[in-house]
């Protein structure tokens, strides 16, 4: 790969349409979704090539057969650390804190773009309220918890917290930002 940031990444795309073959974890995965928004939004020509999962997609491109990826930080950051991979940047908005020295992809050529991994917790609708309530609150004492945040910190995890009213708002966000991402990207399951 002939780029050492972002910025170099896009110029050398740009330059040579169809030429850089991306990995992903396969149709409708994560980082196929997240390769698709960087596409469009840079307005690149890249080749996306689907594997059945993460794995085999690290695999080929620290063998070399795929010129980049874009995975989650917790699935790569040994092989980032052993320099069997070399990170260019992170989608988050702000720096991963296990990879401080990484800019985002927003600061580092593409402006507006934001790709972050998140996980949540969903029930069936009508729990009352009470009981969001109290879950809410034993989960936020997990996420205080020094153990959690330890072993977050050792996978490469960061802990946010939100409400679950803050959380619908951003569950409403992110499916309306992504529904976009399948229909600018032509996103079809086979």
């Amino acid at each position: 790969m002939p780029a050492n940031s972002v910025k170099e990444l896009l110029d050398y795309a740009r330059a040579n349409p169809g030429k850089l073959h991306l990995a992903h974890a396969g149709i409708g995965s994560s980082q196929h979704m997240v390769s698709s928004q960087l596409q469009t939004q840079a307005g690149i020509d890249i080749v996306q090539v689907p594997y059945k999962g993460g794995g085999p997609a690290t695999i080929d491109v620290v063998a070399g057969h795929s010129q980049m990826a874009i995975f989650k930080v917790v699935q790569v950051s040994g092989h980032i650390r052993s320099g069997k991979l070399r990170a260019l940047a992170v989608g988050s908005l702000q720096r991963h804190p296990s990879l401080p020295h990484l800019p985002t992809i927003a600061e580092s050529g593409l402006p507006g773009y934001e790709a972050d991994n998140w996980w949540g917790m969903v029930g069936p609708a009508g729990i009352p309220k009470p009981v969001i309530d109290k879950l809410a609150t034993e989960i936020a004492a997990i996420q205080d918890a020094e153990e959690f945040k330890q072993t977050l910190a050792k996978e490469g995890a960061d802990p946010t917290k939100r409400g679950p009213e803050e959380f619908g708002r951003f569950l409403a966000r992110e499916m309306d930002k992504w529904s976009k991402v399948v229909k600018d990207g032509n996103i079809k399951l086979d």
